[in-house]
């Protein structure tokens, strides 16, 4: 090859590298959406705009697995978050990056941002107690920098802030509940909503957590106070069916099949995987609550997300004697 083609050669091939180095420049929020970056940004208008074009709000970064509302907590805009939350994000307030397990609230705190704090606070879905990957709530991010033994005065700010946060919900749970589960202003507050806060029982009423722990004397008192049993918890958005079925409480769900909301609930199928409350009975092999159910005439040909009928649930899982029941 002739010098001077070699010299071409390398000119070229240096090019190529430029080009790619400003490509990899021009990439790297290339995974991030529109709505992403306008809420990271704070743009109020263009976020609005978006929104009512028809921007999906739900998302997912497949690169950090954060949501735009990760990125409106980083900046702090409380406003973006406010339209955010009108459109339904307070759905996935609490919703855990997969890159790092950070919550909205972990990522205003972690940048600093306390009016936003404060407002994320202020939502009802919100669960303060969530831990990071090492086991930290918001509430124990706050830290001195390095070389220094006091907080930085923001961060003493946020200290605070969460301070007067649970100390009012302290109150609240004092004033409300009986063991963090039963109401105490009855039947006014029968169907009160436990605060996403308590772990396990976050956003359920006291009938959805008696048809769990198999809580026979609460979950009557319930009923007897007006209990409205089509009420989901969260997360799983299951009713009480469902969960006196998956945990085989057949004498709870002998008084389930006899309660007016009965109709409304038997054949309910959970959002994540599309189970009916005998879907979860044959699942966990409950064949006393599967006949209950069977017996109060729920639907057998319903189909979970998997593919499945309950019939078909039960043959998998090897069940014989679930299996005779549908005879």
């Amino acid at each position: 090859m002739k010098s001077q083609q070699i010299i071409n050669l390398l000119i070229l091939l240096g090019f190529i590298v430029s080009i790619n180095n400003t490509s990899a420049q021009n990439r790297q929020d290339e995974h991030l959406t529109p709505l992403m970056k306008a809420a990271g940004e704070g743009n109020v208008e263009l976020v609005e705009e978006l929104i009512n074009n028809g921007e999906n709000i739900f998302v997912i970064d497949p690169i950090t697995g954060t949501n735009v509302v990760h990125f409106a907590a980083q900046g702090g805009h409380v406003e973006v978050m406010k339209i955010l939350v009108e459109h339904g994000a307070e759905a996935i307030i609490n919703l855990q990056a997969a890159s790092n397990t950070f919550t909205p609230l972990m990522v205003a705190t972690w940048y600093q941002n306390p009016k936003m704090i404060q407002y994320l606070l202020s939502l009802d879905h919100i669960n303060a107690n969530l831990k990071d990957q090492y086991g930290r709530t918001a509430a124990q991010f706050p830290v001195p920098d390095k070389g220094s033994k006091e907080l930085h005065p923001i961060d003493q700010e946020i200290s605070e802030i969460f301070a007067k946060y649970y100390k009012k919900y302290d109150r609240y749970m004092e004033q409300h509940f009986e063991d963090k589960v039963t109401p105490k202003n009855l039947p006014k507050d029968v169907n009160l909503v436990i605060p996403n806060n308590e772990m396990g029982n976050g956003y359920h009423t006291a009938a959805l957590v008696a048809s769990r722990n198999n809580n026979i004397e609460l979950f009557r008192k319930m009923i007897e106070n007006g209990a409205d049993l089509t009420l989901e918890g969260e997360y799983m958005k299951a009713v009480v069916t469902h969960k006196a079925a998956y945990m085989g409480n057949s004498k709870i769900m002998h008084m389930i099949v006899k309660h007016k909301d009965f109709d409304k609930i038997k054949n309910a199928q959970g959002p994540t995987n599309g189970y009916t409350p005998l879907h979860d009975a044959i699942w966990h092999g409950n064949t006393a609550t599967a006949k209950i159910l069977l017996d109060a005439g729920v639907d057998t040909s319903i189909v979970a997300w998997d593919g499945l009928t309950p019939l078909d649930l039960a043959k998998k899982k090897g069940y014989q004697d679930i299996v005779d029941l549908f005879q």
